[in-house]
This record gives structure tokens, C-alpha cells and sequence, in this order.
């Protein structure tokens, strides 16, 4: 170290040290988007210490004669925008920057939850403090392949459905696995006197956490067979590796309980009970298509969604768990294409790779059956109301247009499609 950078670095030590003493700033500045503290509103707390070493000197100089200092709000504003996208939202293959936009414009009205049960608030309370751990958990991980989902590259029709959901499912985040403003949410669902309410709710709820485990199962199977790769050198089998191997068996049995729910989801919001009572997924699927109207099948997403929920996907699925494809030389999850080997000629990437475009593909799916559910509850409104919110996205969706362009385009599709803001009767 030469002796100019030791000059600096004695010399922001004692601006440091006088900050500390003769400003005492706080150890961080809490942030809440849209500025206004509501349930489920979203926070992030933005530290100080960076930004106070952002700060000119001459700045620096000017706060410690004062004694006092406070970031700017453009410092404060980016250095939390930074931060959401970090710990929530993501970047663009996972919709980041567009659900940023959107969560604002969310966030900047009123909301009146008055319509959630005593069990719904604990649900959604329990929920929302669950999220923030797992958010933690995996935003410290880097692998390869990625955990994060990337739906924005596999599925990039949904950020056309994203807008649309606002008004009464907004969608949080899609990174790891789909966030949603859950009281919110629940609070439209009981506002909408749907006859089903109850089994929406709890079918909402459990799917929203298991995607959650799917996601953090993910990650515990990444450490295993990172521990196993690092670890094994020459012995025959360790730990780690039966670990990794219970993890992915235990991954399997979630995302094809996850498809089944989300087909029992989606007939609930249609009026259709009792699709858990059928024995095989063919036969939900039948009853589905039965008791599902015409103008609903025509739905493009409605066709996305169907063909991947099909028997044939589950099956597909289903034969990894169960072992049936082992006849056929396929034993990813049995011992003897473990003991013995080498760490390189392991499966954990084809385990891997399969797990992580079954939660994508299944994410997918839960987020179409949301926009059918979302459907159902506008359907329910009043017309003008519905009209009222066309416009307010119109506007949002504009006005995130004007701002970026070129990282928004696709947003054009939605503009086109909503057509001249008018609003057929249902």
C-alpha cells in the first residue's frame, strides 16, 4: 500500500469516527414502498454506513460542522431500490424491474381490508414473516445451474398476465418461487362472497407455502451435492449424498402434489368442488374440462396452463418418484449410481435440471391459475368498477412505458390487448 492510499484511509477512518460521535446516526433507515405503512405493505431497511461513504467529502465535512446528517431522498430512494431488487423482486429474467413498477403503483393507494376473517390474517401474517427467512436463505446461495426461476426467459407470455392480476391478486415476486400480496389477496376473495371462498383460501394458502418448500428443498439439495462433490475424493459413499438423494425424492413428491392442488384451485374458483375426492389426476382433469365454460377453454392462458398440467406431464413426473422408469436404465435416485463412483459422474445436474424446470413449469402453471381465479373475482364486480380499474392499469402500464421503453416493450402486447379501455358485461 502506497503512502497516498494510507493517507485516505486514516482519513476516512477519522471522518467515520466523528460521525459516529458527533452526528450518531442510526444504524439504518427503514423504507416503505409507496411511502405509506399498511398491512402487507412491502419494507426494506437501507443501511447507513454505505451511504455515508458515498457521500462527497466535502459533504461529509459540511454534516460533522453541523453535527447532523441525513441521506438525500434520491440517495435513499436508490439505495432501496437497490435493495428490493436484491432481496425481492430480482432482475429481468425473473419480471424484476416490471413487478417493481407495478408493486409501487400498488402501494401508492389505500387499502381497506375489511373483509379477512380472524384465520385469514393469521394465515397471511404467518406467511408474509415465512417469506422473509426464505428470501434470505436463498439470496445468499449462487449456483449453477441458477435456483432463481427465469420465467421471463422460459414463459414470457406471463408478464403480459402481471398487470391485469393487480387489481385483485398482485403478484409480489416470481424469483424463486411466486410471491403474492397475500392479505390482499384473500381480502378480495372474501369481498367477492364467492360460495367456495373458504376452500380458495386454504387450497391459496397451502400452495403458496409448498411452493416456498419447494424452493428451499432445492437448496438444500444444491448443498448436498456441493458438499458431496467437495468432500468424497475417494470413499464410496457419504452422507451427503444419501442427504441429496432424500432431498430430491422428497422435491418430487411436492411438485406432483403441487400440480394437484393447483387443479383443485382452479376448479374451485369455477364453481367446481370435489376434484380432490377423484383417485387419478386424468379424472380431475376430465371434470375440469367439464365444468369449465367455453369462454374460459378459449383463454390462451387457459391452453398454456392445461398443457402443462396434463396427465401425460404428471406421469412423466410421477415415474421419477416411483421408480417405474428404472426398468428402462433410468436409476437417478437409487444407491448404485452413487456408491463407488467418482464425484463427477454423480446425476445431481440431471436431477437438478429436471427438478428446477418442474418448479418453473409448475410456478407457471399456479400463476395462470391465478389469473383464471383473478378473472372470476372481477367478473364479479360491478361494471363500472371493472372499467375503473382498466383504466388505472392503462395508465400504470403507460406511465412504466414512458419511463423505459425499450426494457418494457412487451408491455405493448398488453396495451393492444386491453383494446380502447371499454368493458363487456360477463
Amino acid at each position: 500500500m502506497n503512502a497516498k492510499a494510507r493517507i485516505l484511509g486514516v482519513a476516512n477512518s477519522l471522518l467515520d469516527y466523528l460521525w459516529l460521535k458527533r452526528v450518531s446516526p442510526p444504524d439504518d433507515f427503514p423504507f416503505v414502498l409507496g411511502g405509506k405503512m399498511q398491512r402487507g405493505a412491502v419494507m426494506v431497511v437501507v443501511h447507513a454506513k454505505p451511504m455515508w461513504d458515498a457521500e462527497t467529502l466535502p459533504r461529509k465535512l459540511s454534516c460533522l460542522f453541523k453535527g447532523e446528517w441525513s441521506p438525500s431522498d434520491e440517495a435513499l430512494q436508490e439505495s432501496a431500490r437497490r435493495g428490493l431488487r436484491y432481496e425481492i423482486f430480482g432482475e429481468e429474467p425473473d419480471f424484476g424491474p416490471l413487478l417493481g413498477w407495478l408493486a409501487l403503483a400498488h402501494h401508492e393507494k389505500e387499502w381497506h381490508l375489511v373483509s379477512l376473517t380472524e384465520g385469514d390474517s393469521k394465515r397471511a401474517s404467518a406467511l408474509e414473516t415465512f417469506s422473509i427467512g426464505t428470501r434470505q436463505q436463498l439470496a445468499r446461495v449462487v449456483s449453477n445451474p441458477p435456483l432463481n426461476l427465469q420465467l421471463a426467459v422460459r414463459y414470457p407470455f406471463i408478464g403480459l398476465l402481471l398487470p391485469a392480476m393487480q387489481p385483485k391478486i398482485p403478484v409480489r415476486a416470481i424469483r424463486w418461487y411466486l410471491e403474492i400480496d397475500v392479505a390482499f389477496t384473500f381480502n378480495e376473495i372474501r369481498k367477492s362472497k364467492h360460495a367456495l371462498a373458504d376452500d380458495i383460501v386454504a387450497y391459496l394458502y397451502e400452495l403458496l407455502f409448498l411452493g416456498q418448500k419447494i424452493a428451499v428443498g432445492l437448496l438444500n439439495l444444491v448443498e448436498a451435492a456441493g458438499t458431496t462433490v467437495a468432500s468424497k475424493r475417494e470413499a464410496e459413499f457419504i452422507h451427503a449424498e444419501c442427504n441429496a438423494i432424500m432431498a430430491a425424492d422428497g422435491l418430487f413428491a411436492y411438485l406432483k402434489a403441487f400440480i394437484e392442488k393447483t387443479t383443485v384451485l382452479v376448479g374451485l374458483a369455477h364453481g367446481i368442488a370435489g376434484l380432490e375426492s377423484k383417485k387419478e389426476h386424468k379424472g380431475r382433469i376430465k371434470a375440469l374440462l367439464a365444468g369449465i365454460s367455453e369462454r374460459t377453454k378459449s383463454l390462451q392462458y387457459f391452453e398454456f396452463m392445461m398443457s402443462l398440467i396434463s396427465s401425460e406431464s404428471l406421469e412423466s413426473l410421477n415415474t421419477y418418484r416411483t421408480g417405474l422408469l428404472h426398468k428402462k436404465g433410468i436409476a437417478d435416485l437409487q444407491p448404485h449410481n452413487y456408491v463407488g463412483l467418482k464425484p463427477s459422474e454423480l446425476p445431481f445436474g440431471k436431477l437438478f435440471s429436471v427438478l428446477t424446470e418442474q418448479h418453473a413449469a409448475n410456478t407457471a402453471v399456479f400463476l395462470y391459475a391465478l389469473a383464471l381465479l383473478c378473472d372470476e373475482l372481477m367478473s364479479r364486480e360491478p361494471i363500472e368498477v371493472r372499467a375503473s380499474c382498466e383504466a388505472d392499469l392503462r395508465k400504470t402500464v403507460t406511465a412504466i412505458m414512458k419511463d423505459a421503453p425499450a426494457s418494457f416493450a412487451f408491455m405493448n402486447e398488453w396495451l393492444k390487448s386491453s383494446g380502447d379501455g371499454k368493458v363487456e358485461p360477463h
